[in-house]
């Protein structure tokens, strides 16, 4: 990150792509827990709508209150809570298991 901190980031910030235009806004700040290593951001992109991830290495800035990401929102990944990761790797294991 060029300029700021990861530490200042807050939920609701406004984050802006490399192209100038809004992507959405900060819904969580993404921290290894047992590392405590900064990994990223969910970004809320509209209501009613899953939260994409901004990797870690994406993001460009924080300038008075907005994020500046080194992407635009079409190259955001999908996210899944811990939960829904949780709940995917048991219906694996269970298709695995018959």
């Amino acid at each position: 990150m060029r300029e700021g901190s990861y530490a200042q980031i807050e939920p609701g910030m406004p984050i802006v792509g490399r192209d100038g235009e809004p992507i959405g806004s900060v819904d969580e700040v993404l921290v290894d827990e047992g590392s405590g290593i900064f990994v990223g951001l969910t970004v809320r992109i509209g209501r009613n709508v899953h939260p994409r991830q901004l990797r870690g290495e994406l993001i460009d800035r924080l300038h008075e209150g907005t994020v500046y990401a080194d992407a635009v929102g079409d190259e955001l990944d999908n996210y899944q809570t811990p939960e829904e990761r949780h709940h995917e790797a048991e219906a694996a294991f269970e298709a695995a298991s018959q």
